[in-house]
């Protein structure tokens, strides 16, 4: 139609037995060319005038990917201070219960041993993190790309130590804990639980020998998530096996899901698992605290022996302090702790979508959402947010001990306050 309008500028030199010169006569008398102002070329040509454009902002996957290495880089400075103010913070805790000043102090009292190898524990798992800088590269070539990463020994070192061995410890740091609170129950009242008498009479080498096993045991598959490198610099060092989910190779994939499945159970013991029951221990703790000291309450009144104001203010406030520990505790293991565990089960669900046909079929989006969290690079971003939030509730543990723990107060003050040398 556009065409036709100049027609009688080209006809002329067109050979009218061609199909164009007849296509063209065709179009000069049809209807629709009669009525050719309708098409409004002028409005349309206008259209084409560069002036009138304007960019539109889009984002796509590289800009993604590049926005997320700098929040990586920016997550990772983080960490390493946090890091290093964290082994401060279980040196100080670690001192205040061993120094000999305080050992009288501590002396009868099991549950701080304990508190004691928790923050050993967290010290390991910082000096680990911190060391880890070796394997970390954001911009080959740029910074944070040492080239000692590409060293077998220290692609091994990320594997055994940053993988395998950091989970062991997280695992030991919380059976110490678990142990710590048991022990301290066991101080509140005469009638306790089989397992609070358990845990206050078993031999501590004991406990930590088991805890050990069990914590390597669950540990060993983060070995899995990666293989050494020995082919070039196209590849990460090592390599990581998570991202193969939507590979084709039948025997890789049955690895993937063994590796998966086993490796969200590790985290979900770890993690999860660990929350619910110090939560149930915490709770059980203000419980019994109540109940001890409503008796202590009832059994002064019934031999007739006034209970001063100053012993109730003291109770309310004991257990008012005990209430505030426990939603403290909870609310640092909430946040800080559980997201850890899951980009695991998120992987676990995507193994076994990318088994199934129907699902495939039926669900594309989660296929895209969780390749696009790949190639975007958030899934590697995401995994390093929640470890920051991790290794921050073991830095941060001094501050609820000097605040709702009396003794550790007094053993701190000792050692740090100048009013009390």
């Amino acid at each position: 139609m556009w065409l036709t309008q100049y027609s009688n500028v080209y006809v002329k030199f067109a050979n009218k037995s061609t199909t164009d010169f007849l296509s063209l006569s065709v179009v000069l008398e049809s209807d629709s060319y009669k009525s050719i102002s309708e098409c409004n070329f002028k409005q349309r040509l206008d259209f084409c005038n560069k002036s009138h454009f304007r960019v539109k902002d889009i984002w796509d996957i590289d800009d993604y990917l590049i926005l997320n290495q700098k929040i990586k880089i920016a997550t990772k400075i983080f960490t390493y201070l946090i890091s290093v103010f964290g082994i401060v913070t279980n040196i100080v805790v670690i001192k205040v219960i061993i120094d000999k000043k305080n050992k009288e102090l501590f002396k009868q009292y099991r549950q701080y041993t304990f508190l004691t190898l928790n923050s050993l524990f967290n010290l390991l798992i910082l000096i680990i993190q911190i060391l880890s800088w070796m394997n970390e590269c954001f911009y080959q070539y740029e910074v944070f790309c040492p080239e000692i990463r590409k060293l077998v020994v220290v692609q091994f070192f990320k594997i055994i130590f940053k993988e395998c061995l950091l989970t062991a410890f997280r695992f030991m740091c919380n059976f110490c804990y678990i142990a710590f609170a048991l022990n301290r129950i066991s101080l509140i009242g005469r009638e306790h639980s089989k397992l609070v008498k358990f845990m206050s009479e078993v031999g501590i080498k004991k406990y930590l020998g088991v805890s050990l096993f069990i914590s390597v045991g669950l540990s060993v598959i983060k070995g899995f998530k990666y293989t050494v490198n020995y082919e070039g610099d196209e590849k990460s060092f090592p390599i990581s096996n998570q991202f193969d989910i939507f590979n084709n190779d039948i025997y890789k994939l049955s690895f993937l899901e063994a590796f998966f499945i086993v490796n969200s159970i590790s985290d979900i013991l770890n993690y999860v698992v660990n929350v619910i029951i110090c939560l149930i221990i915490d709770i059980f703790m203000v419980v019994k605290l109540r109940t001890v000291l409503n008796e202590k309450k009832n059994k002064s009144k019934s031999l007739k022996v006034s209970s001063s104001s100053q012993k109730n203010t003291d109770s309310k406030e004991a257990i008012s302090k005990a209430i505030k520990m426990v939603v403290i505790n909870t609310s640092i293991n909430l946040l800080f702790k559980i997201p850890i565990s899951i980009l695991p089960t998120l992987n676990v669900y995507a193994q076994f979508y990318n088994k199934n046909q129907n699902l495939l079929l039926e669900k594309p989006a989660f296929k895209e959402f969780y390749m696009w969290l790949i190639y975007s690079g958030s899934f590697t971003m995401i995994e390093d947010l929640f470890d920051l939030l991790y290794f921050i509730s073991i830095s941060i543990q001094i501050f609820i001990y000097t605040h709702f723990d009396v003794k550790f107060k007094t053993g701190f003050d000792v050692l740090f306050t100048k009013k009390n040398r």
